[in-house]
């Protein structure tokens, strides 16, 4: 199974937060006397974001391959023809959007952007 870019520094980020966990519980354990004194709330705000948007963009790509599926779905039945014509209607839609956001310019995984496509990423 190969992994995506997104999920392998996600789990490379959380890994590295593990770890530094495991060392300050330790060197609070073996010396007591003088624990590291950093906040933990002063270490990880923007690595905790750009997980979080990695995060988002996994979601986002599970919810494009899902809705490609739709490119190529045909009902049966007596309301076959119209119900496939709304399936296609709404893949049409989704098409739109995605190539909307495909032609936004900045990075998607630069925490510090907040506006660009809001929008599209939501509609997405």
């Amino acid at each position: 199974m190969k992994l995506s870019p997104p999920f392998l520094v996600s789990q490379v980020c959380g890994t590295f937060k593990s770890v530094y966990f495991d060392y300050k519980s330790r060197a609070s354990n073996e010396a007591p006397s003088n624990p590291w004194r950093v906040q933990n709330t002063a270490l990880f705000p923007r690595l905790d974001s750009f997980l979080e948007r990695c995060h988002d963009l996994l979601d986002m790509f599970k919810t494009i391959v899902q809705f490609q599926k739709l490119e190529k779905v045909e009902v049966g039945g007596n309301k076959g023809r119209t119900l496939s014509a709304s399936v296609y209607q709404t893949y049409s839609d989704f098409a739109s959007v995605l190539d909307k956001f495909k032609l936004e310019k900045y990075d998607v995984l630069d925490v510090e952007v907040r506006s660009g496509s809001t929008e599209s990423a939501q509609a997405c």
